[in-house]
């Protein structure tokens, strides 16, 4: 069979997939968006969809996507599937940035600003401090995910001592960012995150030939014209503010950005320009999932979207680090 045609086949085996990740997609924001309201009159129903539901679907869609965009970034540096912005403590170092927002009453002030600045700021500070420990360390990846963990033990630590020293009010504010949830998203927030997203997911596929030229080691990429150093810091500086911007509207997430890029990489392949723009969309697919299910398993109550997806991204992590050797191999080739 020619060349041409084999290729032009597996092109359209990728747009396949695709379309059927936006068509599960269209049905799962028509089923969120509609689910009980059939007994409902167009009245209360219009004001359910617009004032409740929208805001928080578009919300859980946008934080899915960037943080899928955020791991799959790292991952494609690091060219390890267990390497996520939770893992290397950026999540941790964003929430440790909102603590002392709302505890020193910049919340007071500022609003939903002092929110995101101080979530982009912790997540900035935690990035300085892995790229730290990588310059004394080296490029060891096992070590470098250790240096990670280590940050994420630190600024979650540091979030406790805070917390013990706030008042009731600030106390529960900073407990509902700790866990993640979408049930206090307003058009503000989510309409902010979800523009972060719609750009930053097909942007990132700007960055997909440097790492693929990365994924053949340092030297290789230096030859080729590529600068490790510059793409690194780049990617982390990207990953870090997409999830920063991830934790001031909903709280720590975890583990959505390591099991989405690689279910990803099953779905499609392992060239990162294909990879970065479709985690981002299977991203909010699963977010979507996650949040439907947490509102959903014990309604009227809700459990917290963070929960839910630690659960299935802590099995996912189980099962990677038990077939590390396996993965590492999917992952280079």
């Amino acid at each position: 069979m020619p060349y041409k045609v084999v290729r032009y086949l597996g092109a359209g085996r990728y747009v396949l997939v695709a379309a059927l990740n936006v068509l599960l997609l269209a049905a799962l924001c028509y089923f969120y968006l509609t689910e009980g309201l059939s007994d409902a009159n167009h009245v209360t129903a219009s004001i359910i969809v617009k004032e409740l539901r929208l805001p928080r679907m578009l919300c859980a869609m946008g934080v899915g996507a960037s943080l899928s965009v955020a791991g799959a970034l790292m991952q494609g540096v690091f060219r390890n599937p267990l390497v996520e912005p939770y893992t290397m403590g950026l999540s941790g170092g964003a929430v440790l940035g909102v603590a002392i927002a709302f505890v020193s009453g910049s919340v007071a002030v500022w609003g939903s600003a002092a929110v995101t600045a101080g979530a982009a700021i912790g997540g900035l500070l935690s990035l300085v401090a892995v790229l730290l420990m990588r310059r004394c360390v080296g490029y060891d990846v096992a070590v470098m995910l250790m240096c990670g963990i280590m940050v994420s033990f630190v600024t979650s630590a540091a979030t406790s001592v805070i917390m013990s020293m706030a008042s009731r009010e600030d106390l529960s504010q900073v407990v509902s960012w700790t866990v993640g949830a979408f049930s206090s998203a307003g058009w503000r927030e989510s309409l902010f995150i979800f523009c972060v997203a719609c750009v930053a997911t097909p942007l990132s596929s700007l960055a997909g030939n440097a790492l693929n030229v990365m994924s053949l080691g340092d030297e290789d990429a230096r030859s080729l014209g590529v600068s490790p150093r510059l793409v690194s810091v780049l990617a982390f500086s990207v990953a870090t503010l997409l999830t920063a911007f991830s934790v001031s509207v909903s709280g720590v997430v975890a583990f959505v950005g390591m099991a989405v890029p690689h279910f990803t990489r099953c779905l499609y392949c392992s060239d990162n320009r294909l990879v970065l723009p479709a985690s981002g969309l299977l991203g909010a697919f699963v977010m979507l999932a996650c949040d439907f299910i947490s509102k959903s398993v014990i309604s009227p109550k809700e459990l917290p979207a963070g929960a839910v997806c630690a659960v299935l991204g802590g099995i996912m992590f189980t099962y990677l680090t038990l077939v590390w050797k396996k993965s590492e191999s999917r992952f280079l080739s």
